[in-house]
């Protein structure tokens, strides 16, 4: 594949970080409000289970204590 070849491929655009950001507000303008109330929800979750998880390694002394 040639620079030029791969500079026209569709996926290339969404590489930078203009055209992350573009297919980000895309696939959230494409989401209807329960997808939208779920995936909030999700994101949640995997914040308190990181949250949760950086206390038990702190705790276990795998991680040094937080400067909280």
């Amino acid at each position: 594949m040639t620079l030029e070849e791969l500079e026209q491929h569709p996926a290339w655009k969404e590489c930078t970080y203009e055209g992350a950001e573009r297919a980000v507000l895309q696939a959230g303008a494409r989401m209807t409000m329960v997808e939208k109330i779920r995936w909030l929800e999700d994101a949640e979750t995997l914040s308190l289970r990181f949250k949760i998880n950086r206390q038990r390694a702190i705790r276990e002394g795998r991680l040094p204590p937080s400067k909280e």
